[in-house]
């Protein structure tokens, strides 16, 4: 039975085993796994390699925007070479994030971590402005397009945040809990065999039924809005994690457990 979120920060503390056992999880998948960072220097032998221009040739500085941040264990990166459109690195007390104004701010990906037909997970930590708005935010979108295939995108809308997948003809979102205005916390999505899996805070609230997919391979991933510039997140991104392979619940849950120490 999954712990209570409030219970899953009690357990953590600094230096504590949590993070060397999500390092551990994650480094099983090799470059299957892909984990997005906000900050600058290193974490639980991670590089936050975050940097101001898409080119990595400055680092980024807290308050200040962030054009490029480094997959942690892949090659999959995530870039934004217009300023405008690049979110913000804040620390206001112990822990980064990237901050989205719901204008233009987007991260896109270099490439898709996963298909529909891979069995795949994205954990995200987030603070949610305004999502009782009924717009839709996006925080995770995988695409393809003609037709739509959409894998394992996380948004917020009308108070409640989903995930959601379509295979071109029939769209599978799962609902979860709500969502109010200024609330932290950690949502994962995971397509595991026939199922998809909702989860916030260590705990399911949503699951439907999807079946057998052919060519659904997206062709764009972006962090912080859809790929066709809709949908712009506001709020505040912390780590975000992408894993193409199968999760057991044990091994999500110390996931969620390490992101939420971080979010």
């Amino acid at each position: 039975m999954a712990l209570p979120f409030h219970k899953l920060l009690q357990t953590l503390s600094s230096g504590s085993s949590i993070g060397s056992a999500a390092v551990a999880i994650l480094a099983s998948y090799g470059t299957d796994a892909h984990i997005y960072l906000p900050g600058i220097g290193a974490f639980d032998g991670y590089t936050l390699g975050n940097w101001l221009d898409s080119g990595g040739t400055t680092p980024a500085t807290v308050d200040n925007p962030v054009g490029l941040v480094q997959d942690g264990i892949g090659t999959i990166h995530a870039l934004q070479g217009t300023t405008a459109n690049k979110p913000i690195l804040r620390k206001p007390s112990n822990n980064y994030y990237w901050e989205f104004d719901g204008v233009n701010d987007a991260l896109p990906l270099s490439s898709v971590p996963f298909s529909l037909i891979n069995d795949h997970c994205v954990i995200a930590g987030i603070t949610t402005i305004n999502p009782e708005s009924g717009s839709v935010k996006r925080i995770f979108w995988a695409e393809k397009a003609s037709p739509t295939y959409r894998v394992c995108c996380i948004y917020t809308a009308g108070g409640t945040i989903q995930g959601y997948w379509s295979d071109g003809v029939t769209p599978h979102p799962v609902s979860y809990a709500p969502v109010v205005n200024n609330e932290s916390l950690v949502f994962s999505a995971q397509k595991r065999g026939s199922l998809l899996l909702g989860r916030k805070n260590g705990v399911q609230f949503g699951s439907a039924i999807t079946h057998t997919y052919s060519d659904a391979i997206p062709t764009n991933a972006t962090i912080g809005n859809d790929v066709s510039g809709g949908g712009l997140f506001s709020g505040n991104i912390y780590p975000i994690i992408a894993i193409k392979g199968t999760v057991s619940d044990d091994n999500l849950l110390i996931l969620e457990r390490w992101v939420g120490s971080l979010t």
